[in-house]
């Protein structure tokens, strides 16, 4: 039996902005592998499966503990917030990976805190002129910018 090993993003911590293919990965997977925080998010997803919860801090033995799992065979899910693969887990599950390993990988993308709060404010990201400082992902001297918001902004919960 082949395993899987689902990467799975699950966004900045709002259950709306968690991808309909993320909620699917958690689904189909049987082993959840998460900082505990992100448990709390995907609740409603993942209930009935074998959750391992490394603390904070153990990025490196949870990329791990989900990799031994899917080289046993099983379909395991390694959550991370935001993109996984941006500044994340992916990264570290890829470079824990092995020439010879046979299980599937899925990388199942999401939204990063940074397009999340630019969009809350109001304030998109965008690299035309005039420059100002976007207090999410375009900060002075990044070489982009951000213009002033024109529409309502979003009513998500605090």
């Amino acid at each position: 039996m082949t395993g899987v090993l689902n990467l799975v993003s699950v966004g900045p911590g709002f259950e709306e902005l968690i991808a309909p293919r993320a909620v699917a990965a958690l689904k189909d997977s049987d082993v959840i592998v998460a900082y505990e925080l992100y448990l709390r998010w995907v609740a409603p997803h993942i209930e009935g499966k074998e959750i391992h919860s490394p603390p904070l801090t153990q990025e490196r033995e949870r990329a791990l503990l989900a990799i031994e799992r899917a080289r046993a065979g099983e379909k395991v899910a390694l959550i991370s917030s935001g993109d996984i693969g941006i500044y994340a887990m992916a990264a570290l599950a890829f470079e824990e990976m092995r020439e010879d390993d046979t299980f599937d990988v899925n990388v199942v993308p999401g939204i990063t805190s940074a397009n999340a709060c630019a969009s809350l404010l109001g304030s998109p990201c965008r690299t035309t002129s005039p420059p100002s400082a976007c207090p999410t992902c375009c900060a002075p001297g990044s070489g982009s910018s951000t213009a002033r918001a024109t529409s309502p902004r979003p009513t998500w919960p605090a």
